[in-house]
């Protein structure tokens, strides 16, 4: 009876903003149809890849535009159709039906359920989530608008996801994880700032084979396997508020700020805060400049205690001075304050391989390794990371020639 009592008295408050209307019929223009939500969440879910061409009701045969959508969909438990074996892809769907396949992509369905079901149920789960707040008032059954669906899909992109732990006979809802609270955008996107543009899931900036630049995070991949350590097993976490364990680059970005402190100092001064910012962010999706890629660079080769603020009778010695003395800029012409492109950034990983590493308390320019003849040379990353093979950087991926 008390449940009964508080699912009601929930309901009272959500009436108001969420009231019944008549069924609608087929979609008009500013409205969306059950199959393009059906595409809209399969795309939310990163599942689109999955798809193939199957017929899971009898209106939508095989050929159907978004028969593999709506099958995806029956297979992810987002929808169930009408009970009558049609899904009627070509009505426009409701404001209750879109936020139930929403709650049901975010794993609510359970605690959905029990707060009464459809239609209240969901619509409890949906306010405990989120992403109806920003909808305002609306009829619960009437057509979706593109506007209300490009808030509410924007919401759930950024709502925790659902989790339960059962003890018994009693389930406990865990909305995320503590500390954090898993989202879409930190699990399936890994990370990327992505969102939905109406249409399309868009990614607003610094994605290099996107935007034609290169991302913090993808630097912290390519400096790690510079060194050859992308698989060696030695991974830390990041520590960074907005890269979570999920992210796709979490592992390169520890290794790199904490293994090696490497992406520790900014670029042309002698200090600064590549490694993040007072916010304790790494901003990995940001576009990297030119004078942080070669810091970073210098960095990875051991340069770091050469850079220095300027002294009596010393003058300043920036990274850009340095990798002008060590050889990686030298004849090379380039913009401060710029984004690095893969064209400049495959020129100075190439030439990276073969620069002196610098190595111990006294700034020696490189260290004496053998060469197998009782010869010595100075050490590289060529020769003391790569064992002297004839790597090479292909503005990707550090590729061995296979003869």
């Amino acid at each position: 009876m008390k449940k009964l009592v508080t699912i009601l008295l929930v309901a009272a408050l959500l009436i108001p903003h969420f009231a019944v209307a008549e069924t609608p019929e087929v979609a008009e223009p500013d409205t969306v149809t059950r199959a393009e939500f059906a595409r809209i969440v399969v795309h939310m879910l990163r599942r689109a890849d999955d798809v193939t061409e199957a017929r899971s009701f009898a209106d939508v045969p095989q050929d159907h535009w978004v028969s593999g959508y709506i099958a995806m969909a029956v297979e992810l438990d987002i929808v169930r159709g009408g009970g009558d074996g049609y899904f009627r892809p070509d009505d426009a769907i409701t404001f209750v039906e879109s936020v139930v396949m929403l709650m049901r992509a975010l794993n609510y369905q359970r605690m959905a359920t029990a707060q009464g079901g459809f239609p209240i149920g969901y619509m409890i789960a949906a306010v405990t989530a989120g992403i109806t707040n920003d909808v305002g008032a609306v009829d619960i059954d009437s057509p979706l608008t593109r506007n209300i669906a490009w808030r509410m899909v924007n919401s759930a992109l950024n709502a925790p996801i659902m989790q339960y732990v059962v003890w018994g006979e009693t389930i406990e809802y865990r909305i995320g994880a503590n500390p954090q609270r898993p989202t879409l955008l930190d699990t399936v996107w890994y990370g990327y700032d992505i969102y939905f543009d109406g249409e399309n899931f868009v990614f607003p900036r610094a994605i290099a084979e996107v935007a034609g630049t290169i991302t913090r995070a993808e630097m912290a991949r390519i400096v790690v396997y510079l060194r050859n350590m992308g698989d060696s097993g030695r991974w830390y976490t990041a520590h960074f508020s907005d890269v979570p364990r999920s992210h796709w680059a979490d592992r390169y970005i520890g290794v790199a700020t904490r293994a090696y402190s490497i992406m520790q100092t900014r670029g042309v001064t002698h200090q600064g805060v590549v490694s993040g910012n007072d916010d304790h962010q790494f901003r990995p999706n940001d576009f990297l400049l030119i004078e942080d890629a070669i810091a970073i660079l210098m960095q990875t080769l051991g340069y770091s205690p050469m850079v220095r603020a300027a002294t009596d009778g010393q003058p300043p010695l920036s990274y850009l001075d340095v990798a002008e003395l060590a050889g990686l800029t030298e004849g090379l012409e380039f913009t401060v304050g710029e984004s690095v492109t893969p064209e400049l950034l495959y020129e100075l990983v190439n030439r990276a391989l073969d620069i002196p590493v610098m190595q111990g308390r006294y700034w020696h320019v490189g260290y004496h390794v053998m060469d197998g003849t009782g010869d010595t040379e100075l050490a590289t990353p060529r020769t003391e990371f790569w064992h002297n093979a004839p790597v090479y950087f292909d503005g990707e991926n550090f590729i061995i020639p296979q003869n």
